[in-house]
């Protein structure tokens, strides 16, 4: 196989190892699977974006010595997005390569960005180009987890999909979770309405929450990697 100047991209985030590569995506169970498929491929270069400390630059240069590793920090002003926080360090590198996708889109509109995983995050983007700020809620399954540890009778449940009026407890919890996460997005659309704001939908749980929204959106499951592919882009070329 010969070797490709394509990056292998790496989203490290709360509960998996994410990765892009070319026109194929998946998820990395264990370091073993990360290794072959770096020396199988080829890999010279891997681009990491990461929210902890199990994936790091330092990390898998000690997992994958002869690969180089880039390691993705944020940046204000980047591809000319101008950020809310006033420490942008303290802003989820997941969250600012998300906007990232997004922000070459529709110039003349806002922009929702909503990430449903282990926490649901949400991020408004003007017509400016201004980051104007977000929310971070706990995920469909992080509020399940915590009813139960909080109130040892309510059981953990499966989010089926269903967002109507619960008829048994598992339905309530199920149904109730996956609707205030829905009108949470909802409402922030017709806020948001006077900027013709475009929301786009992505994260692990993202599929679900697609499914149930009453506003017009986008669903992208590799939202991130289409970020990620931007910044680099633009890495190569400053």
């Amino acid at each position: 196989m010969v070797a490709s100047v394509e990056p292998l991209y790496l989203d490290s985030g709360n509960s998996r190892l994410k990765w892009s590569y070319e026109t194929e995506a998946g998820v990395f169970k264990d370091d073993i699977e990360l290794c072959t498929f770096a020396v199988s491929h080829q890999i010279k270069q891997i681009v990491l974006s990461t929210v902890t400390a199990r994936y790091t630059s330092n990390t898998l240069k000690a997992l994958l010595p002869s690969i180089a590793v880039h390691e993705v920090s944020v940046l204000n002003h980047y591809l000319g997005l101008e950020l809310a926080y006033e420490d942008v360090t303290k802003l989820g590198v997941d969250r600012w390569l998300n906007m990232l996708a997004v922000i070459g889109e529709s110039t003349r509109c806002a922009k929702i960005v909503v990430s449903m995983g282990t926490a649901m995050t949400v991020d408004v983007i003007n017509q400016k180009t201004r980051h104007v700020g977000g929310y971070i809620v706990p995920g469909l399954t992080t509020q399940i987890l915590s009813l139960s540890e909080r109130a040892s009778a309510l059981p953990v449940v499966e989010v089926i999909g269903s967002t109507a009026l619960g008829v048994n407890t598992l339905e309530c919890i199920g149904n109730g979770v996956l609707k205030s996460a829905s009108s949470l997005v909802e409402v922030l659309a017709k806020e948001w309405r006077a900027e013709h704001a475009v929301v786009t939908v992505t994260g692990g749980d993202g599929l679900l929450l697609s499914e149930s929204l009453d506003v017009q959106h986008d669903y992208r499951a590799n939202l991130i990697f289409e970020g990620m592919r931007a910044y680099w882009l633009a890495h190569l070329n400053t």
